[in-house]
């Protein structure tokens, strides 16, 4: 048994260990980052990048989301660079990038649906 094994819960109590994260080797579920992501081969920060464009389609010229498109980009890249010698390395590694991931867009994205005409008549 490991002490840090991705994917795994143990119990230091009794030494037990169960699996925690079934997301890690799941083929049926987008990682969060590829090398290269494309339509045929993406990564999750692709898809959402794609949505958000989407859906702030009227903003494009918005520094806001210039500026979060930039913040997700580069975290994004940094992320597609993982490395490590272990396992857990990475799988640790990926887990902060997600952490400045969702960092960015909880700073972003309310700003810029509170800017959107749809939002406004949804909420009011």
């Amino acid at each position: 048994m490991y002490n840090v094994q991705p994917g795994v819960n143990i119990d230091y109590a009794n030494g037990s260990s169960e699996l925690a994260d079934q997301t890690v080797y799941s083929d049926d579920i987008i990682p969060f980052a590829t090398i290269n992501p494309s339509d045929s081969n993406p990564d999750l920060m692709y898809e959402i990048s794609k949505q958000l464009e989407l859906l702030f389609a009227n903003q494009k010229n918005n520094a806001d989301y210039t500026s979060m498109m930039n913040e997700l980009g580069t975290v994004a890249d940094e992320a597609r660079n993982v490395s490590g010698n272990k396992e857990w390395q990475v799988y640790s590694n990926l887990k902060q990038y997600q952490y400045k991931y969702l960092q960015v867009l909880s700073e972003y994205v309310p700003q810029l649906l509170s800017k959107e005409t749809f939002f406004n008549s949804v909420f009011k």
